[in-house]
């Protein structure tokens, strides 16, 4: 998602580097993405912990 992010930014998909609200859109999306995936690194972390210190 990220590096699609990227790509649509350099190519100027929908507009968003002239169109500020599409630029807000976008990056929403990939805070979103990042807030999720330091969710799950931090629910492996815990799951690692408990299984391998009992």
């Amino acid at each position: 998602m990220s590096k699609q992010i990227i790509l649509d930014y350099e190519n100027n998909k929908d507009l968003i580097k002239t169109d500020i609200n599409e630029l807000k859109y976008y990056v929403s999306k990939l805070a979103d993405e990042f807030k999720q995936l330091s969710t799950e690194a931090k629910n492996l972390q815990g799951f690692i912990v408990s299984t391998y210190n009992p």
